[in-house]
């Protein structure tokens, strides 16, 4: 069978046209998908099964509108709906995320991270406005961009996609200018 690739804009012609169960066989067809999304999951059969059926049904229900072009390789749309779907797994089963609160980052108990690496994070994100704080926040909490616009009452998505760029830069630009506090982050990586 030819790679995922090779076929482009010719698998959204094939959604349109009824032909879903080729494009299933040919996207299942392309190992590619399939170990990235193994690679994701640690071998967990459930979890990687959830995340395969979920992104090959999210991409034939998109391929299915008619404003809808595939702008990148067919692989690279696929595997980024499977991250989206691995992550959102992961919120469902595993990490728990109170809401914030007076602009602190306040991680529940079951996401396991302690005292000391809730303070670094706390003040590492004091160093920056409490806009990029909060558009950070909701972005590390795996919010839509869109989400994060309604969030905080901006009609642009562009905007924020900026926004959002321009704050990690400070943020990296933060953590650079202080070798102590980058010798401290790597300790938690």
């Amino acid at each position: 069978m030819k790679p995922i690739n090779s076929y482009g804009d010719d698998l959204v012609m094939l959604c349109r046209r009824g032909k879903e169960e080729d494009v299933v066989k040919i996207i299942l067809g392309d190992r590619s998908l399939s170990d990235y999304i193994n690679s994701l999951c640690k071998h967990d059969k459930v979890v990687y099964q959830s995340v395969i059926h979920d992104t090959i049904l999210s991409f034939v229900r998109t391929a299915m509108k008619p404003d809808f072009k595939l702008r990148t390789k067919p692989i690279a749309y696929l595997k980024t709906i499977a991250k989206n779907y691995w992550y959102a797994q992961l919120r469902k089963n595993k990490i728990q995320v109170e809401p914030i609160d007076n602009d602190k980052l306040i991680l529940s108990e079951t996401y396991m991270i302690d005292f000391d690496r809730k303070s670094l994070l706390e003040d590492l994100l004091s160093q920056i406005s409490e806009d990029c704080r909060e558009i950070l926040v909701l972005w590390s909490r795996k919010y839509k961009i869109r989400e994060i616009a309604d969030k905080i009452g901006s009609n642009s998505v562009d905007y924020i996609k900026k926004k959002k760029h321009l704050c990690l830069k400070k943020l990296i630009t933060v953590v650079e200018r202080q070798p102590q506090l980058k010798a401290e982050l790597k300790g938690y990586v």
